[in-house]
């Protein structure tokens, strides 16, 4: 009951009603949690006063009336009233040939921080200034991508303030703040009491640089992402100074209403957030565009390009733009479509989308897609997907589109708590596939009997072994924390958006899918325009369930800690473990002889229970979490006794090795024909899904007339960290000539140190190995990637101990322009398990990359070994990567040194040649130009000479099912300079020789 200011009772409660329903609203719509503080307060003193008012006997029922009236139409008009509290107006002018905007903005926002300001601060995002590491980082991470980030070399933008001053056209005194120089610092002429508007006016020039991402200019497309000068947010008494940080989004910043008049060459396309076009002119070839906000932006971005074509659909009042460049129309109307179903999904769950517009823009962004408010960029790469990815190509549009709910609408710090946009949001997207395509959408629509020969995980299975994946490496990470703490940039799309998506997804379970849709649409409307706290979140969810819900908060956005139950028999019992040290509510099924099912719910607080059974019937099926409802790390040991999938596969290939193609929930056991390195035959592996494999093979190898028949195993996770261990057997019995046939093994031990950003690259990582009777890179695991080239192998009565280390921050792959590359090699062969051969080598090779101009690089390597005894045949020099000039391992010596220098320079670019059903893009021709000089010798550096080549090369650049992966074709065309052997020689391979 809600009591008048005094005592008393009050005439007219609906009178009252009226008066707190015009309170209530008027805080819903604040456009930030410290907006409506104030405004609560200014609430309370209305209420107070129209209290003291409706008691006197003065008070007609003529003004009871007027006041219940007016009431109810400030409350129907509010939305368009509350939102003055931040405005923008810019007039810009954009100069596409300089790649410059001059503009002049006012911006006024209304002081509801609670007391003086005394100096406001802005965010200038566009004056970004790199720092050398990040700017490696960069680099380095855009490997992950798949694309180069600055195609013409390293650039950055500016951007300048001519003038600034205040609402009564003083000169204010500003400065530029910040290790990246982002913040811009104002001083106040005068301090603007709390309650009061303030106002500056500045003038401002922007320039805007020659590279991929949300803010930059590539081809003919400019991306506008917080190109202007915006209010930065003042929360917990506060201005909030986030550093920029590059690898994800960092921001946060207040609904505002905007109206922009934007001048642009005529011909340009102009995309924006802004759902109204007040009027267009166009004299002497310069078009004037003026828009308008219908209802508040969490910003204003821009897309800007003369190659813009637009298909257009209208959807339950919205115009749905979708623009497309050439070739891309196909893409694009189904973009608009995804867009349109994705708009009514989330519509009709969470209110209407609040504007006239949403636009769909391609960008050259380096990566998937960006939202932003009222327009969201999907990259270039992504409508040149095959069309059998047309639903990943969907999963893009839709997920950003539900940006426009939580990002724009509830706005967040995606700098701190990233999870309230990204969590939500990849929760509710994938809700949207299996609303539309049913509980187990996959990512390839294709037929059944195609999952035959080619696995086609769903969108679930890729999120949830994305974060078993890193979690059972050691790589877990608490969900709240600020983006830059994460140890390595990926894990925020494993933490915040997989396992956050999962968390969602578990409260569901907790409070029920009714309660969470409940949830989910009081916080929309709650919290609409405004910024929200994870703590907002919480404290709604446990009102809307009537629950304590901080247990679980605690445990699964705080803390890094995992969830792992597990049925096991102990002493002829069935006990329920809690291996993890996450507690949860779950379910334990149990299914009897007779075909009847039981299920038993337990609290998941105990270390142990017993599940109770029924003595008159015989189990034989126990389950933890039946339905997949809590994300438990390690779903093998949910099932007593634990399953078996036998499967025979038409062809046995290198899909079926890799963990996301298969549940890891079971045991599997896969035979059939296959293709190997040393050619066709048949291949049998059981397997743990990511923990351990153990197979036997057998393939003709018609070049060398042998049969090659192996059989290994290997262990993942060691220790649960990023840790494997291996040992595998070969025995190749030639045909028709025994002296040929050679059995050996090997046995490593390998600590990876980062993420393989490539399907063809190693990842930085140290191996500790034990070779008999092999090469070091003929291993069928992992551990065949140490990258030791020029190391002579007898492959007979050899046993070697070894240790290999790969440290690599160069990028971007497959073409780096900054970074480095160290390999080495220290190997010792005794007269251990059947060695007759002993030796001790070494070999450290150092490759550098620097970028020079607009695509023009230089590579450096330089390499040396050597070993004892002297007479030894240990290092060859002369092959398609080392010195070119000369024939495979013509050179050879117990001790070697090498030098490279490559000049690489583009020939062709952006060609956007498509091979047939998109499978790959034909986007570059780079040419090079290399001098290799080296030798190898025994005891004298002079016995074979120094020999030197030249020659010249191309690398043919395509991109692979749109960004899946980057390739190039390497052709090298090389002449030796001395020796007698003067022939030219031409080698072909993949990617750079170094």
């Amino acid at each position: 009951m809600i009591k008048p200011y005094r005592t008393g009772k009050l005439p007219f409660p609906q009178t009252k009603f009226f008066a707190v329903c015009f309170g209530l609203h008027f805080c819903r719509y604040a456009p930030s949690t410290r907006v409506a503080t104030a405004k609560m307060q200014f609430l309370a003193d209305i209420c107070r006063k129209t209290s003291d008012c409706l008691r006197e006997k003065e008070f007609s029922l003529l003004c009871r009336v007027v006041f219940i009236a007016v009431t109810t139409i400030f409350v129907a008009a509010q939305g368009a009233w509350a939102f003055e509290d931040v405005r923008y107006d810019i007039s810009a002018r954009f100069d596409p040939a300089a790649a410059t905007l001059t503009a002049h903005q006012t911006l006024s926002f209304r002081n509801d921080t609670g007391g003086p300001l005394k100096e406001i601060y802005l965010r200038i995002y566009p004056n970004h200034k790199y720092s050398p590491r990040e700017k490696r980082n960069l680099y380095k991470y855009a490997s992950y991508f798949k694309a180069d980030p600055f195609p013409e070399g390293f650039q950055q933008g500016a951007l300048t303030v001519a003038s600034l001053k205040d609402g009564a056209q003083s000169d204010l005194k500003f400065s530029v703040e910040g290790e990246d120089a982002t913040l811009l610092k104002v001083e106040l002429a005068d301090a603007c009491p709390a309650g009061a508007t303030c106002v500056l006016e500045m003038d401002f020039a922007v320039k805007i640089p020659y590279h991929l991402g949300r803010f930059g200019r590539y081809r003919d497309t400019f991306a506008l992402n917080r190109w202007y000068p915006l209010l930065a947010v003042h929360d917990d008494g506060a201005w909030q100074k986030h550093p920029d940080y590059l690898l994800h989004m960092p921001y946060v910043s207040d609904a505002a209403m905007y109206t922009l008049t934007f001048e642009v060459p005529d011909g340009y396309d102009v995309v924006s957030g802004c759902d109204e076009v007040v009027g267009e002119i166009v004299v002497s070839g310069v078009k004037t565009v003026r828009l308008k906000s219908s209802a508040p932006l969490r910003e204003l971005t821009l897309a800007v390009s003369d190659a813009y074509a637009c298909h257009r659909i209208e959807r339950d009042g919205v115009t749905i733009e979708s623009y497309y460049l050439k070739k891309d129309e196909r893409q694009a109307v189904k973009a608009a479509a995804y867009a349109a179903d994705m708009l009514a999904y989330y519509g009709e769950r969470f209110g209407a989308y609040p504007y006239k517009k949403f636009s769909i823009a391609p960008v050259y962004l380096g990566y998937g897609g960006s939202q932003n408010a009222g327009l969201v960029f999907i990259d270039t790469r992504a409508y040149q997907m095959p069309t059998f990815l047309d639903r990943y190509f969907e999963f893009l549009i839709v997920h950003e589109t539900g940006h426009q709910w939580w990002y724009n609408v509830v706005g967040n710090d995606e700098y701190r708590e990233v999870w309230l946009d990204e969590g939500i949001n990849s929760y509710w997207t994938l809700e949207y596939f299996k609303h539309k395509y049913g509980p187990d959408a996959k990512i390839v629509d294709a037929p059944d009997w195609v999952e035959q020969i080619i696995p086609n995980p769903s969108f679930d299975d890729v999120q949830s072994y994305r974060y078993w994946y890193f979690a059972r490496k050691g790589w877990d990470a608490a969900i709240i924390q600020e983006s830059s703490s994460f140890y390595e940039p990926s894990l925020i799309f494993t933490v915040a958006y997989g396992k956050g998506s999962e968390v969602v997804g578990m409260l569901a379970t907790l409070i029920g899918r009714e309660k969470l849709e409940t949830l989910m649409r009081r916080y929309a409307e709650r919290f609409r325009f405004r910024i929200v706290r994870v703590s907002d979140f919480t404290a709604l969810a446990e009102e809307v369930s009537g629950q304590d819900l901080s247990w679980f908060f605690d445990e699964w956005l705080y803390r890094a800690a995992v969830c792992d139950y597990g049925v096991f028999r102990r002493g002829g019992r069935l006990v329920l473990e809690k291996v993890g040290d996450v507690r949860m509510p779950l379910d334990v099924r149990l299914r009897y002889r007779d075909g009847t099912e039981e299920t038993v719910s337990f609290k998941g607080e105990a270390a142990r229970e017993e599940i109770p059974v029924d003595a008159g019937r015989e189990v034989v099926e126990v389950e933890v979490d039946p339905d997949g409802r809590i994300l438990d790390l390690d779903r093998m040991n949910n099932r007593y006794p634990r399953r078996l999938s036998v499967r025979f596969v038409p062809l046995y290939h290198g899909l079926y090795d890799v963990p996301l193609f298969l549940k890891s929930d079971r045991y599997h056991w896969l035979t059939g024909p296959s293709l190997s390195a040393y050619g066709i035959g048949v291949k049998s592996a059981l397997k743990r899904s990511g923990d351990w494999t153990a197979y036997i093979a057998s393939h003709y190898d018609s070049n060398a007339e042998s049969w090659i028949s192996s059989a290994g195993f290997e262990k993942h996770n060691l220790f649960g960290q990023y840790l494997s261990w291996g040992l595998e057997f070969m025995d190749r019995q030639a045909v028709g000539d025994e002296e040929e046939n050679l059995q050996s093994y090997k046995l490593y031990l390998r600590r990876e140190f980062s993420l393989g950003y490539s399907l063809v690259e190693p990842n930085s990582h140290a191996t500790l190995y034990f070779l008999h009777n092999r090469g070091l890179g003929q291993a069928g695991f992992v551990g065949e990637g140490e990258e030791a080239r020029n190391l002579r192998y007898r492959q007979k009565s050899e046993s070697i101990f070894g240790l290999s280390l790969h440290w690599s921050d160069a990028g971007t792959f497959p073409d780096p322009a900054t970074g480095f590359r160290l390999t080495s090699v220290s190997e010792v062969a005794g007269h251990v398990a059947h060695g007759d051969d002993a030796f001790v080598r070494s070999s450290l090779e150092y490759n550098r990359y620097v970028e020079l101009w607009k695509g023009h690089k230089i590579a450096l390597r330089v390499k040396g070994g050597g070993g004892h005894p002297k007479d030894k045949y240990l290092f060859y020099l002369g092959s398609d990567r080392e010195l070119r000039g000369y024939a495979y391992k013509s050179i050879q010596g117990s001790a070697m040194v090498l030098g490279s220098t490559e000049y690489r320079f583009p020939v062709l670019r952006d060609l956007d040649v498509r091979l047939p059903w998109n499978i790959a893009t034909l986007d570059a021709v780079q040419g090079v130009a290399f001098f290799d000089a080296g030798s190898a010798w025994y005891t004298d550096f002079n016995e074979n000479g120094f020999r030197k080549d030249v020659g010249l090369g191309l690398r043919v650049y395509f991109n692979i099912a749109g960004a899946a992966e980057r390739l190039g074709l390497r052709i090298d065309v090389a002449r030796p300079l001395d020796g007698e052997d003067k022939d030219t020689r031409v080698w072909v391979g993949i990617n750079h020789a170094f």
